[in-house]
């Protein structure tokens, strides 16, 4: 069993609400849709989880954003079982949101998913995803949505993912700034040279983004040493003329990981967001 400790990030094709469960992610860019990594490879794309055999269970912490007087606050666990025949996972994020609406606003997500081989090499995963927003001093909103994606590893130094997220449109009651994006994309992972593990998402919003202008992921990580991993990405995000410059520095030993990553806006006033994530395997 492994436990993590997780610091997340807001994903930067996200205008809305829902949160990066990803730390490593969050220092390559943002891209992870055909990544191989358990714990947050099962919220960027829930196809990835048949590829492990382990149970995983970690908590989540996180302060800061890259958007200009926005501050998040977020907390919660999460878990992923791979031991059963259909192998899943669940999440709790409890987030709170300064400069998202005019009131601060409290979060809750749940998360669910699912994921079994149905070919050769070819997985498929189902997320059900609930979020509940309360506005303080007002309204409170419950969306309710699913997310598919698909996984393709010919070998384990290749994979190739896509992924649909929310796809249900939500209740017209529910604020745009507070729904779950809609989005999908596709996604490469491969390893170059045995030492670089380079990640690349392309993909787009599908609801409100009339012009379908698209975001762009991009990351590498390489291990110059045994157990040290250095990590460096950009974030394109066409849709907000946004762009995102991500760093990080991992230790990954057989019997603790650890790392830090950095995020910093780099078109717009925004701050940097620093993050911290550890693991203990039991």
């Amino acid at each position: 069993m492994t436990f993590v400790p997780l610091i997340l990030g807001i994903p930067i094709q996200s205008l809305h609400a829902q949160v990066n469960f990803a730390p490593i992610s969050s220092s390559l860019g943002g891209a992870g849709i055909a990544n191989l990594d358990q714990l947050e490879g099962s919220f960027l794309n829930p196809a990835v989880l048949p590829h492990f055999k382990d149970f995983s269970i970690g908590g989540v912490f996180g302060q800061g954003s890259v958007v200009a007087n926005q501050d998040d606050q977020v907390r919660g666990i999460l878990a992923a079982d791979c031991t059963t025949l259909v192998p899943g996972s669940f999440a709790y994020i409890d987030a709170k949101r300064t400069g998202l609406l005019a009131a601060e606003v409290i979060q809750k997500y749940y998360s669910l998913s699912l994921a079994s081989f149905v070919r050769n090499r070819v997985t498929l995963g189902l997320g059900l995803n609930r979020e509940e927003s309360q506005i303080v001093d007002g309204g409170k909103y419950v969306e309710n949505n699913y997310t598919i994606g698909l996984l393709y590893s010919p070998a384990s130094e290749l994979a190739i993912g896509f992924v649909a997220k929310n796809l249900a449109k939500p209740s017209g009651k529910v604020p745009v700034a507070l729904q779950l994006p809609a989005s999908i994309g596709l996604g490469m992972f491969f390893i170059f040279a045995e030492k670089f593990h380079v990640r690349a998402d392309l993909g787009q919003e599908i609801r409100n983004n009339p012009e379908s202008k698209t975001f762009m992921s991009f990351g590498v990580e390489t291990r110059p040493v045994d157990y040290i991993a250095i990590r460096w990405g950009f974030g394109w995000d066409n849709l907000r003329d946004r762009t995102l410059f991500t760093a990080g520095l991992g230790f990954v030993g057989p019997r603790l990981s650890a790392g830090y990553s950095f995020q910093n806006e780099i078109q717009e006033d925004g701050g940097p967001r620093h993050m911290f994530d550890i693991g203990l395997p039991f």
